[in-house]
């Protein structure tokens, strides 16, 4: 077999490997920005970037190895168990890539007394989603909910909850237990 025949093959299945891969990065931006980072999340909260960087690597990366393994005179069991190496390896990449965007994506807009906050999935701890209402509990594919801030039971919760935030802990938009759905709520 020539060179010329083995760059051509090789091109060609680099080609479709190329086309398999955007198929599937385009899967995972309407995913993204679909429902993860819709607009205007995707523009001011960093998961445009942080995406493009993760499929870029590997809709890149993929081809690239296929071009440089593909040989046509390979046995084809050989040849198959070579190429699904590599998508093994892109979609274990993949899966990483969008697993940082998923835990670092806004999960609410909360409504702070005169302006908006948003609140992202690593500020707040595992334990304040028992205390979200279900109908404000964040889901896989949900998009981030718009939400106002109860106000507080008294005077002392308000004072605790004050001095709290004023030494460095969380303030109301990061207690999800102040939640409230944000139409015809009374906001804080």
């Amino acid at each position: 077999m020539t060179i010329a025949l083995r760059i051509r093959a090789a091109t060609r299945a680099s080609v479709i490997h190329l086309v398999g891969s955007l198929l599937v990065a385009a899967l995972a931006a309407l995913l993204v920005f679909g429902f993860w980072y819709p607009f205007p999340f995707s523009e001011f909260f960093g998961g445009r970037e942080l995406f493009w960087l993760v499929v870029s690597v590997d809709v890149i990366c993929g081809p690239l190895l296929t071009l440089v393994i593909f040989d046509p005179s390979k046995r084809r069991m050989v040849l198959w168990r070579d190429l699904g190496i590599i998508a093994i390896i892109q979609l274990v990449a993949l899966g990483y890539g969008l697993s940082a965007v998923w835990q670092a994506r806004p999960l609410f807009l909360v409504l702070e007394i005169d302006r908006f906050k948003v609140i992202a999935a690593p500020d707040l701890d595992v334990a304040d989603f028992a205390t979200v209402a279900g109908t404000l509990r964040p889901h896989f594919l949900s998009k981030p909910l718009t939400v106002a801030i109860r106000d507080p039971v008294n005077q002392d919760e308000r004072q605790r909850i004050l001095f709290e935030s004023i030494q460095g802990g969380r303030d109301y938009a990061e207690r999800p237990n102040f939640y409230l759905p944000y139409e015809g709520s009374n906001a804080l």
